[in-house]
């Protein structure tokens, strides 16, 4: 749900709301005590602890855990720590919407290249088969062109051998 407790980036507007947070502990903190009259102990102001030691079993890190666990306490300490939730709630389904928003956009992509390989497909599909035809057309009038001169060869032939014939009975 709050992926800037993993180590990803903290959320925009989170920052706003921990800074109210932090203006409104010094407001109470910052305030001299009774019994406190040095000026250098006025502030409760801590700091900071040192980082947490690294442990790892085998190839586990638990120190992302363990920033998730203390910014859940920071954030359950907190006045505005409800807001927190709400603005982390909603930047997670933003991110969800875009994500979905992401994935139709890529299934429309999808569908287009699929509908252009579909018509390139069938535009092919026509070449080929007029190339074929065309193809079968000229073959075709090829045959006919020989099965024509075989025909007008034997019909030479025909009247050559009826003309030696002829020749043959005059010389007799």
């Amino acid at each position: 749900m709050s992926g800037w407790l993993w180590g990803k980036p903290k959320p925009k507007n989170f920052e706003e709301v921990l800074q109210k947070d932090a203006d409104e502990a010094k407001g109470e903190d910052m305030m001299p005590q009774p019994n406190q009259g040095d000026a250098s102990t006025t502030s409760r102001v801590q700091p900071p602890p040192p980082p947490p030691r690294e442990v790892k079993f085998s190839g586990f890190d638990a120190t992302a855990y363990e920033r998730a666990a203390k910014a859940m306490k920071e954030i359950d300490k907190s006045k505005n720590a409800k807001e927190a939730l709400e603005l982390t709630l909603k930047q997670e389904e933003t991110k969800k919407a875009e994500m979905e928003t992401n994935k139709k956009q890529i299934e429309l992509l999808l569908q287009q290249e699929n509908t252009n390989r579909a018509r390139v497909m069938e535009e092919e599909k026509r070449k080929t088969l007029k190339d074929q035809q065309k193809f079968n057309q000229q073959n075709e009038q090829y045959k006919d062109r020989l099965t024509r001169k075989r025909h007008d060869d034997q019909l030479d032939q025909d009247r050559k051998n009826n003309e030696e014939i002829m020749r043959r009975r005059r010389s007799l």
